[in-house]
C-alpha cells in the first residue's frame, strides 16, 4: 500500500515529519510522499526519512486556479531545492504580507456586504499564509446569527463552498494572488517531476469529468489523483477510465491532515487503501529519496 498526498505541520497538517513516518511505517506503507502546500521543506533534512522503511517520493502541492476556482496541482518525484528556491521567492515576507492584507480587507467587505457580524475592531495579528481566511471564519462563527450561512458549518466549506466557489457572494477570487497553472506545471518539470491534478472532485465543479479535461487542454499535466477521500470509488474508476482514455499516470492518497479527519494515512477512497500496482509502475528509481 502506499500514500502519496499527505501533509506535514510544516504547511497545515497536525504531524511532524517524524510522527507521519511512525504512522507510515505501522500501515506498513511501501511508498509515501509528503505534499505539503507550495513547499517542499520536509525534505531539506533527508535525515529524517532513515526511519522509514519503505521508499519517500519526494513531493509537493501546489496552489492555482481555473476559471476562478482555486485549484491544486501535485508535483510527485521532485527536485525539492528547485520548488523551495521557488517558493522562498513567491512567497516572500514582503509578498505574503502584501497579499495577506489584501485578501483580508477584501474578505472583511465582503462580509459586511452580505450583513455578515464580524468585531469590530477585528486586525490582522500575525501574517502567515492563508491566516486571514482562518482569522476572519473564526470571528464569523462566534455570532449565532450568521450560523444560517450553509458554508460556515467548517472551515473546510467556508473555504470550498464559498471564498473558492464563483457563483457565492464570499467568493474571494484569489487567482490574481496565486500562480498561474501552466507555470506551476511549468515548475514541477523543471523540478523533474510529474504534475497530477489534485482531487478533482474536491472543487465541486458542476461537472468533474468535463471540468478536468479542459483543464488538461490548458497545461500538460501528466496525470490525475484518482484516488483521494473526495471521491467514491465508482468516481475514482471513472477518473482512472479518463487517464487511461488519454495516456495519464495515475496517483492518490489519504490527503491527511491530522486525526480530527476520517481518513487516516494509507486510506483513501472509499477508506480504502491505494493498492501500489495502480501507481507505482510510473516512479523510477531516480525520483525516489530512499
Amino acid at each position: 500500500m502506499i500514500d502519496l498526498h499527505i501533509h506535514s505541520s510544516l504547511s497545515d497538517g497536525a504531524c511532524s515529519v517524524e510522527e507521519i513516518l511512525d504512522l507510515a511505517n505501522k500501515a506498513n506503507l511501501s511508498c509515501i510522499s509528503i505534499t505539503d502546500h507550495n513547499h517542499a521543506l520536509a525534505y531539506e533534512e533527508p535525515s529524517k526519512f532513515n526511519g522509514f522503511m519503505g521508499h519517500i517520493l519526494p513531493g509537493c502541492e501546489i496552489a492555482t486556479s481555473y476559471n476562478g476556482f482555486i485549484i491544486e496541482i501535485l508535483g510527485l518525484g521532485i527536485n525539492p531545492s528547485v520548488i523551495n528556491a521557488w517558493y522562498r521567492n513567491f512567497y516572500s515576507e514582503e509578498n505574503l504580507k502584501k497579499n495577506e492584507i489584501y485578501l483580508f480587507n477584501k474578505l472583511k467587505n465582503l462580509c459586511i456586504k452580505e450583513n455578515l457580524k464580524l468585531d469590530t475592531n477585528i486586525t490582522m495579528d500575525k501574517i502567515k499564509k492563508g491566516y486571514c481566511k482562518r482569522l476572519i471564519y473564526e470571528n464569523l462563527i462566534k455570532y449565532m446569527e450568521n450560523m444560517e450561512q450553509n458554508e460556515l458549518k467548517s472551515f473546510h466549506d467556508f473555504f470550498r463552498h464559498g471564498l473558492s466557489n464563483p457563483e457565492n457572494p464570499l467568493f474571494l477570487n484569489e487567482a490574481e494572488t496565486y500562480p498561474q497553472l501552466l507555470e506551476v506545471v511549468n515548475l514541477i518539470h523543471k523540478a523533474k517531476g510529474r504534475a497530477f491534478l489534485a482531487h478533482p472532485f474536491e472543487y465541486g465543479f458542476s461537472n468533474v469529468l468535463e471540468t478536468a479535461e479542459e483543464i488538461l487542454k490548458l497545461a500538460p499535466l501528466d496525470g490525475i489523483e484518482c484516488f483521494h477521500p473526495s471521491a467514491s470509488i465508482y468516481e475514482s474508476n471513472k477518473l482512472t477510465d479518463l487517464c487511461r482514455a488519454h495516456f495519464l499516470y495515475i496517483s492518490g492518497g489519504s490527503d491527511f491532515h491530522s486525526f480530527k479527519r476520517n481518513t487516516r494515512v494509507g486510506l483513501s477512497s472509499g477508506n480504502q487503501p491505494v493498492k501500489d500496482e495502480m501507481i507505482l509502475p510510473w516512479v523510477s528509481k531516480n525520483m525516489l529519496l530512499k
